[in-house]
């Protein structure tokens, strides 16, 4: 239920003309973000919260990854029947930055946030070198799918740049 209730508000920040939400910063490449955790007692820190948990996690000024270092956004089944996740598939530079990125902060989190949400945070247990992570999970094919075109039609946009 939260998957779909977060999904639905990702959907309306990327279709809508709305002002976007902190962490988006308005341009298609900034709709996604990969961003490193900080550990700070500073209320004034960029933090979102997990919307599994609730819980609060603050996240450093630097964007690790965005958007124009995805190649495309693809749908897979997940290991759960019935569930699908969408992934960020990286360029080649991306895949490098992002392996790069794994390898050096082992044991820290890193924040995947979608059109200013934080998605998931999950924490660096190994060097990550398969060129592609996860940008949402525990969806409905419909929502997977839905959440893939509008990434994809973000990259036209940067494509068209």
């Amino acid at each position: 239920m939260m998957r779909t209730a977060v999904f639905s508000v990702l959907v309306l920040l990327g279709c809508s003309g709305e002002k976007p939400a902190k962490g988006e910063g308005g341009s298609p490449e900034d709709f996604f973000q990969i961003r490193l955790e900080i550990m700070t007692a500073d209320t004034s820190a960029f933090a979102l919260r997990l919307p599994q948990t609730g819980e609060r996690v603050a996240f450093d000024d630097t964007v690790r990854l965005n958007l124009r270092e995805v190649s495309r956004a693809v749908v897979r089944p997940s290991f759960r029947e019935g569930d699908f996740i969408v992934v960020a598939e990286l360029s080649d530079f991306g895949a490098e930055k992002f392996t790069r990125l794994t390898s050096e902060h082992l044991n820290r989190r890193v924040g995947v946030i979608l059109g200013g949400e934080l998605s998931h945070a999950p924490f660096i247990m190994e060097r990550i070198r398969s060129g592609s992570t996860p940008v949402m999970f525990g969806l409905a094919q419909v929502e997977a799918d839905s959440l893939a075109a509008l990434l994809n039609q973000k990259l036209a946009v940067l494509a068209a740049e």
